[in-house]
């Protein structure tokens, strides 16, 4: 909401997130060196409204990060997601997400209602019961159904483990 003596001329320059891959607006908009411009004859009380398209992008960490690498990290807008325990089950360091998983948005229920949670089909490796070591790798996988959570509302249903990196 703009506060301005009516018949203001005034050019509205916002910074057009990276994040983003389609703006619209209720006014009319051109882009200029990054900045969504709004150039026109102002009203006391007039408003303004930008509608951020916010895709769900897969984000990968440095090869040098060596924890991270081979693991993907799920961002939707400016908001990073984790794998929650309440959700996932524990254990969530056997878990992945196949690079062809299609993302689906969701509905949080209880604490985390109004917020978009994001869904997935992954895979969860299946460990042989017996011996610590063996001679070849578990190979045992079974699907599951991930739900990845706003990063920011972690820990609001009891103790529990959480990772926003997941193997690919």
């Amino acid at each position: 909401k703009l506060s301005c003596p009516n018949g203001t001329k005034l050019t509205l320059r916002v910074r057009k997130p990276f994040w983003t891959d389609g703006v619209t607006c209720d006014a009319e908009m051109t882009e200029k060196n990054g900045y969504l411009v709004v150039e026109k004859v102002w009203n006391d009380g007039d408003t303004v409204f930008f509608d951020f398209a916010m895709p769900v992008r897969r984000v990968y960490a440095s090869p040098y990060v060596r924890q991270d690498l081979g693991k993907v990290c799920l961002m939707r807008g400016p908001l990073v997601y984790c794998l929650e325990e309440a959700d996932n089950g524990n254990n969530l360091h056997l878990v992945s997400l196949p690079e062809e998983s299609e993302i689906a948005l969701g509905q949080g229920e209880g604490v985390l209602s109004g917020m978009t949670t994001l869904k997935a089909k992954g895979l969860r490796i299946v460990p042989e019961e017996g011996t610590l070591y063996r001679g070849a790798p578990c190979r045992r996988k079974e699907e599951t159904q991930l739900t990845f959570i706003p990063y920011f509302a972690w820990a609001n249903r009891g103790v529990g483990e959480m990772t926003v990196w997941v193997r690919e």
